[in-house]
């Protein structure tokens, strides 16, 4: 979990505490002191599973935790990404052969990781048994 996060006030990027995240500001990014201990976190994993933007990854001034941390993610042995948003992120930058899998399907990409099974691939597996 990040120690900090990045909310917008007065129309520019502030930066709090978790425990200390004003009521009424949404966050839209990571802090930048979690990027960097999440980012080093990342670079020492083997296996990273990457569903969604850290942030508001659209608005350039809450856009670093999303780059920061595909980047880390990028360097890993086995990494495996869902999501549509982050896939577009991704190739925007250039790193997409960098990542082991890219799905569009974040939350169907997560069911299948956790054993779940997804409607498509039980109606090929029916129709391999039924038609060879």
């Amino acid at each position: 979990m990040p120690d900090s996060v990045a909310v917008r006030q007065d129309n520019r990027r502030v930066e709090y505490p978790v425990d200390k995240i004003p009521e009424e500001a949404p966050v839209l990014d990571l802090g930048m002191d979690a990027v960097l201990s999440l980012a080093q976190i990342l670079k020492k994993s083997g296996t990273v599973v990457f569903n969604g933007p850290a942030g508001v990854f659209e608005d350039a001034d809450f856009a670093t935790g999303t780059y920061e941390l595909l980047k880390a993610a990028s360097k890993v042995e086995f990494s495996v990404v869902g999501g549509g948003h982050t896939a577009a992120v991704i190739e925007k930058m250039g790193l997409e052969h960098d990542f082991t899998h890219i799905s569009t399907g974040g939350g169907a990409c997560i069911e299948f990781l956790t054993g779940k099974k997804l409607p498509a691939v039980d109606a090929l597996e029916q129709s391999k048994k039924l038609f060879g």
